[in-house]
């Protein structure tokens, strides 16, 4: 949107995060209170892609998103999750458990991480 009038040289890429089956439904807090939504390109965070381990709550519930403003630039609102240092905390425990033993991965979710490296790859093997 904002990037799309600037030119860039040929060896620099924009790309959004990619979609996220997670976020197609994710649980958010705004004007209207409680919702879930998806929130896939309105309020995709790195957080958001660190994994379903990562994200819920001691509840069992999902770390919601937080409605913050309206951005009249992008005609669109703006949202983060809530709590993103406990959940960057969350994920380095998780990654710290994975060094200590590596079977711990298969237990773990990477797969929004996974998502993301494979955008990546896809986007670099074009330029």
């Amino acid at each position: 949107m904002a990037l799309r009038d600037i030119s860039l040289p040929s060896n620099y890429a924009v790309m959004h995060y990619p979609d996220l089956k997670l976020a197609e439904a994710y649980p958010t807090l705004g004007p209207q209170g409680k919702t879930v939504m998806n929130v896939n390109r309105l309020a995709g965070s790195i957080e958001l892609y660190l994994g379903t381990d990562v994200l819920t709550q001691q509840d069992g519930t999902l770390t919601p998103i937080q409605w913050k403003g309206y951005m009249g630039k992008i005609g669109s609102y703006q949202g983060e999750v809530i709590n993103k240092v406990a959940l960057q905390d969350n994920f380095r425990k998780k990654l710290q458990a994975a060094k200590r033993n590596a079977d711990q991965v298969r237990t773990q979710d990477w797969s929004g991480l996974s998502l993301i490296l494979e955008a990546i790859i896809t986007k670099l093997s074009a330029l």
